[in-house]
């Protein structure tokens, strides 16, 4: 967590660091529109071993052989209008544009959830349901980050560094939410972890070897 903190503080000083300080400035136009997508991938099992070996989200899969129960993913796009005059300019209106897709499991409409299931599907499906609306709230979090910082950027400076302080906001604003991500996924794996019973092996009958 330490750590998580320290690149994140790193990266904010360096969005927020400029080679020449603006002018007195005023508010920036800045429009965030947000547009979401659902898809699904489809299950079908006999029991719950058969369902988690499914539990995977198809074309993602590593080399490692991890794969994703659930997955967000988002496409951020920066457009802006300028005011110019000679050797400066005044960012005058800024659009960014956010997609975000998530994607989860949906059992098949064609196979009835056996009654093994009944109760697990449920807990299943909900659990990566809320993972991924976390994943896209860091998502939308970060998109109102930088938002926010490029509201600032109202006054007459230099172009190549209103141009590289742009730059700076919004690598810090992707690089935020990439480390809020994987501290969410380091937190549930953990959870996860934390909540497997201990398997305890009885012996029934004969001793083992190294009993004997």
């Amino acid at each position: 967590m330490a750590d998580f903190q320290r690149v994140l503080i790193a990266i904010l000083l360096a969005a927020s660091s400029s080679s020449s300080p603006a002018q007195t400035a005023s508010t920036v136009d800045v429009q965030l529109h947000v547009q979401e997508a659902r898809k699904h991938y489809d299950v079908a099992a006999a029991n719950l071993e058969q369902l988690l070996l499914q539990l995977r989200v198809p074309g993602h899969e590593s080399e490692d052989g991890s794969h994703a129960n659930g997955l967000t993913t988002t496409e951020l796009r920066m457009e802006s209008d300028n005011f110019h005059r000679v050797g400066e300019c005044r960012l005058s209106r800024v659009e960014l544009d956010m997609t975000i897709t998530m994607t989860t499991p949906r059992w098949d409409d064609g196979t009835p959830v056996p009654e093994t299931l009944a109760d697990e599907w449920p807990r299943i499906r909900g659990f990566i349901e809320a993972h991924e609306a976390r994943h896209r709230q860091n998502a939308l979090r970060a998109a109102e980050w930088l938002r926010t910082q490029l509201r600032t950027l109202g006054g007459w400076q230099p172009c190549t560094s209103m141009s590289t302080r742009m730059n700076r906001y919004f690598s810090a604003a992707q690089m935020r939410r990439s480390l809020q991500d994987n501290l969410l996924d380091r937190r549930e794996a953990a959870r996860v972890k934390l909540a497997k019973p201990t398997r305890i092996k009885r012996f029934h009958g004969q001793r083992p070897d190294w009993m004997q």
